[in-house]
C-alpha cells in the first residue's frame, strides 16, 4: 500500500523556542480556557512583542548606527584605550577565572599576558604592534571582569583577595568604565567583521558572543557572531587535524578547545534564539575524529603551565567537564537535525515517537557514562539533596559545571519529549500510541530545573552566570504552566502550581526587583522581563486551575495575590491593547541620551578620554538612554499620527511579527 504524505510538520521554531507564547495561536487557546471577564489578564501577550522589538531595536542600535570618529581618537583607539592604572587592571583579572566559559577560549594566563604587553609597550619607545582582535579580546575581558565587579556581594565571596585600587571606585564608576570598554570592543568588531585576522579573531567574536549571553537582554547579533566565529575557524583550518601537528601540545589543546567552543556556541544559539545550526551532522563526525586524535593531549604528560589552569580546578576535572560539554552539544546537535530541522516532515506520530525513543536511549547512554560527581540526578532521585547542598556556591568551577550541565541536560530531555504530545495530528489515535514515559520525562525535567533554581546561593552566583542559566528554568516553568492549563485536574497539578509559585517569588521575583537598583538595573534586565512574563502567565494558569477546579487560589495568599498583580500594578500600559497608530519602534529614534553613561572622573582612569562632541554622539550606549532604562514605561512619539499611512501600518518589527505567526505553545494533542 502507497504510504500517505507527509502530514505532520514542526516548524523550525517548534518546541525547542519557548517565546512562541506570544504567538497570536496561544493567546486564543488561552482564552478559550478563561471565562470572558478575565481575557483582560492575557492583554500583556500581545502587547510584550512591541515592546521586545522596541528593546531590541534600542540594543542593537549598537550595531546599526554608523560609527564616525575624529582621526585623532581612531590613531588612540589603534593603539588601545585601556586605563592608565595597570594595578586596578590586574586587579579586575582576578575575576576572570570566574568566567568559565571564556577561560576555554583564552585562558587567564593569556589574558594577562596580552595586558603584560600593553602596559610594556606603553612604557618603552618601540610601539607593539597589537592587532584589532587582540584589541577587542582585551576590551572584552575587561568588560566581562568589570560586570563581575559591580556584583559587589559576589565580589566580596570571590577570594580574590585584596583590591585598594578596584574598591575605591563605585559602581556607578565601573559600570561605566564597562560601558566604555564594550563600545571600543564594538569599533573593534566592524574591523575584523569581513577580514579575519586569524585565531585571535575567533577568540574575540566568541568572548564578544559570550559577553552578550551574559550581560545583555536578548540579541540576535550572536548568531552572527558564532556564525562568523565558525567560519573563520574553517577558514584556518581549526577542524583539520594536520594543520595543528606541527605545533606544541598546548597550542594544540587550545585549538581544540575554540573549536568546540564553535559547537558549542553553535548549538546554544540553535536552541536559545530558534535559529538553525550552522555546523551538520557531519560536522560534527568530523571534530569527533579530530578529537579522537587529540586524545593524547588530555591524557598525557602536558606542561606544568598547562596544568596550572587559571580556571582554579584539577587540570583532570577541566578535561572531563570539557568532554562531557562537547558530548552534550553533539546530543543536542543530533537532536534538531530529527526533530526540528526544517526538511522534516513526518507521516503519523509513530514517526516522532520512535525518533524521540531513539534520542531517549542516546540521552540516557550519555547519563550514564558521567562521573558521579557531576552527572544530573532527576528531583525524586535518591542523591540529589546532596548534589544541591555541593553545588549551591556559584564560585566554584566544578559547581558551575554541573549545575549548567544538569540545567542544560534537563533542558534538552524537556524539550524533545514534549514532542510527541505538542504535534497536530490528523490521523486516527487509539491506545498503542500511548506513550506516558514521553510526558513523565518533560515534565519531570521541567521541575528538576525548577528545583535546581531554589537552591541557588544568591550571594555567590554571579549575575554573568545566571544570565546565561536564565532561559532554562524559565522555559521549564513555561513548559509546567502549560501543562497546569491543560491538565487542571491531574494530581500534580497542584504541586507542580506551588513549586512555580515558590520559584516566581524567591527566585524570578527576588532577582527581577534587583533590576529596578539604578546603577547596575542593566545587568538584571533579561531577569525583569523573564520574571514579568512568568508572573503574567502564572497568574493566567491560577486562573483556569480556580475556574476548573471551583476553588480560589489568589483570595487565600495575599502575598502571592500582590506578587502576581504588580505587573498591573506597576506597568499598566503593558495591559492596553496596541493598536497601528502607536509604533513601537520608533520610541527610541529621538529619545535624548542621558546623563547615566558618564565618563569617569578617577584621575587617570580611562586615558585618553575621547571626550570630542563626536566621540560622545558615537560612544555613548543607547542601552543606558532614559527609555531603555525604564522600557516598561516608555514616552510614546507625540508625531507619530503624523507618519505616511503606509509607514504607520508597519508598526509592528520583524521579530513582533514572527513571534505573532507561530505555532500555539500551549497545545496539548493528550498523549
Amino acid at each position: 500500500m502507497k504510504s500517505s504524505p507527509a502530514r505532520i510538520m514542526t516548524h523550525y521554531k517548534g518546541s525547542h523556542f519557548g517565546f512562541t507564547i506570544f504567538s497570536e495561536k496561544s493567546t486564543e487557546y488561552i482564552r478559550s480556557k478563561l471565562s470572558s471577564e478575565d481575557y483582560d489578564i492575557t492583554v500583556p501577550l500581545s502587547t510584550f512583542p512591541y515592546y521586545f522589538d522596541a528593546w531590541q531595536n534600542a540594543f542593537q542600535s549598537v550595531w546599526s548606527e554608523p560609527q564616525v570618529c575624529a582621526s585623532g581618537d581612531i590613531a588612540k583607539l589603534r593603539q588601545g584605550v585601556f586605563p592608565e592604572n595597570k594595578e586596578l587592571v590586574f586587579e579586575l583579572l582576578r575575576f576572570y577565572k570566574h568566567v568559565h566559559v571564556a577561560n576555554l577560549i583564552c585562558d587567564s594566563s593569556t589574558a594577562i599576558n596580552l595586558f603584560n604587553s600593553y602596559y610594556a609597550s606603553k612604557d618603552s619607545a618601540q610601539k607593539l604592534n597589537t592587532s584589532y582582535s587582540e584589541l577587542m579580546l582585551m576590551s572584552l575581558i575587561l568588560a566581562t571582569c568589570l560586570s563581575l565587579a559591580t556584583d559587589r556581594e559576589v565580589m566580596a565571596a570571590s577570594m580574590c583577595g585584596d583590591c585598594p585600587s578596584l574598591s575605591l571606585l563605585s559602581t556607578s564608576q565601573l559600570v561605566s568604565l564597562q560601558e566604555e570598554m564594550f563600545m571600543n570592543s564594538v569599533y573593534y568588531y566592524h574591523r575584523i567583521s569581513a577580514i579575519s585576522e586569524g585565531f585571535p579573531s575567533i577568540q574575540a567574536l566568541l568572548i564578544m558572543s559570550i559577553y552578550l549571553e551574559t550581560s545583555w537582554v536578548f540579541s540576535d547579533v550572536n548568531f552572527t557572531l558564532v556564525s562568523l566565529a565558525i567560519r573563520y575557524a574553517q577558514d584556518i583550518g581549526l577542524h583539520r587535524f594536520e594543520t595543528s601537528a606541527h605545533l606544541s601540545e598546548p597550542e594544540q589543546l587550545a585549538r581544540l578547545k575554540l573549536l568546540a567552543v564553535c559547537q558549542y556556541m553553535d548549538v546554544e544559539t540553535c536552541y536559545r534564539l530558534g535559529k538553525p545550526p550552522l555546523l551538520t551532522l557531519e560536522d560534527d563526525s568530523v571534530i569527533e575524529r579530530i578529537e579522537s586524535r587529540y586524545d593524547m593531549l588530555f591524557q598525557g604528560q602536558l606542561s606544568q603551565q598547562l596544568n596550572a589552569s587559571c580556571i582554579g580546578c584539577p587540570l583532570e576535572d577541566e578535561i572531563m567537564i570539557f568532554k562531557v560539554f562537547r558530548r552534550l552539544a553533539q546530543l543536542r546537535l543530533m537532536a534538531f537535525y530529527k526533530l526540528f530541522n526544517r526538511s522534516l516532515a513526518f507521516e503519523s506520530v509513530r514517526d516522532i515517537q520512535e525518533i524521540v525513543d531513539f534520542l531517549n536511549t542516546k540521552s540516557f547512554e550519555f547519563l550514564n557514562s558521567i562521573d558521579e560527581s557531576v552527572r544530573p540526578k532527576f528531583f525524586n532521585e535518591p542523591g540529589f539533596d546532596d548534589m544541591l547542598q555541593k553545588i549551591s556556591s556559584g564560585l566554584v568551577f566544578k559547581n558551575v559545571s554541573a549545575m549548567v550541565l544538569s540545567m542544560t541536560y534537563f533542558s534538552h530531555l524537556m524539550t524533545i519529549n514534549r514532542v510527541p504530545w505538542q504535534v497536530i495530528v490528523e490521523e486516527t489515535i487509539n491506545s498503542s500510541y500511548e506513550k506516558p514515559d514521553f510526558r513523565r520525562l518533560s515534565l519531570d525535567s521541567a521541575r528538576t530545573i525548577l528545583h535546581l533554581v531554589r537552591i541557588i546561593d544568591r550571594k555567590t552566583w554571579p549575575f554573568l552566570t545566571l544570565n546565561w542559566i536564565l532561559i532554562f528554568p524559565f522555559s521549564a516553568a513555561m513548559n509546567l504552566c502549560a501543562n497546569c492549563m491543560n491538565h487542571t485536574n491531574d494530581k500534580e497539578t497542584i504541586k507542580d502550581l506551588s513549586l512555580l509559585i515558590d520559584v516566581s517569588l524567591n527566585f524570578f521575583g527576588y532577582f527581577g526587583s534587583i533590576a529596578r537598583d539604578e546603577v547596575t538595573r542593566l545587568h538584571y534586565m533579561r531577569f525583569q522581563l523573564m520574571d514579568l512574563l512568568v508572573r503574567v502567565i502564572l497568574r493566567i494558569v491560577i486562573k483556569v486551575v480556580e475556574k476548573q477546579n471551583n476553588m480560589n487560589v489568589l483570595e487565600t495568599n495575599a502575598v502571592l495575590k500582590v506578587h502576581l498583580e504588580h505587573v498591573e500594578t506597576e506597568y499598566p500600559h503593558i495591559f492596553r491593547k496596541v493598536n497601528g497608530s502607536t509604533n513601537m519602534t520608533q520610541i527610541f529614534c529621538q529619545a535624548p541620551l542621558n546623563n547615566f553613561f558618564v565618563k569617569s572622573n578617577v584621575h587617570g582612569l580611562s586615558p585618553p578620554k575621547l571626550n570630542t562632541d563626536q566621540y560622545r554622539n558615537d560612544y555613548d550606549n543607547p542601552r543606558v538612554s532614559p527609555s531603555v532604562a525604564n522600557i516598561m514605561e516608555p514616552e510614546f512619539n507625540d508625531k507619530r499620527n503624523e507618519m505616511p499611512g503606509e509607514e504607520e501600518l508597519n508598526y509592528m518589527g520583524y521579530w513582533a511579527r514572527e513571534m505573532t505567526n507561530m505555532p500555539n505553545f500551549f497545545f496539548d494533542n493528550g498523549l
